[in-house]
């Protein structure tokens, strides 16, 4: 489990996360928006700051083992993104 350095990779990764929620939440009202895609991007972002963000990630990946794999590399392409990006 890495954590940002700095105070503001750790704004940038929170609003980014929290954000993608938002938008996840919308796509399940508006059909052209895939929300669980925002949803699980933004779990993905939150789970090393919000103690509900892991729980609830540990529970979908429990309840839903078939999906376990893709959770698991959407962890690792993500985090290795925000590598590169300087926020991990």
């Amino acid at each position: 489990m890495t954590h940002p350095t700095s105070t503001k990779a750790k704004m940038i990764r929170l609003s980014l996360g929290y954000g993608f929620l938002i938008l996840g939440f919308l796509g399940g009202f508006i059909p052209i928006l895939q929300g669980w895609i925002f949803i699980a991007l933004g779990l993905i972002l939150l789970k090393d700051h919000a103690v509900w963000a892991r729980r609830l990630s540990i529970w979908l990946r429990r309840k839903y083992p078939k999906v376990r794999p893709a959770f698991k590399k959407a962890f690792q392409k993500i985090d290795e993104w925000l590598r590169k990006a300087g926020l991990s």
